[in-house]
């Protein structure tokens, strides 16, 4: 064991990443063998996350990923409120 984790990034603005919805992540990151899945925003003048993503969406990935045995993160200039 190298001490190393994969860590998949699923990007709430993915269309300006030009990168895989959420879901397409969740499922490569399973079937990859990653530990991890981040939550985060590609372009940061976007916004934060919670404006690119509802709080449904973020809530039923977050489930997708945990049933798929993945450790998640969310980032993307979150607020306390």
């Amino acid at each position: 064991d190298d001490g190393l984790d994969l860590v998949a990034v699923v990007y709430a603005d993915h269309q300006r990443a030009n990168a895989p919805q959420g879901g397409e992540i969740i499922e490569f990151a399973a079937n990859a063998g990653a530990q991890w899945i981040l939550w985060d925003t590609f372009d940061k003048s976007a916004g934060p996350l919670t404006a690119l993503l509802t709080f449904h969406e973020l809530l039923l990935q977050l489930s997708l990923a945990r049933d798929a045995g993945l450790f998640t993160v969310v980032a993307g200039g979150l607020r306390a409120e």
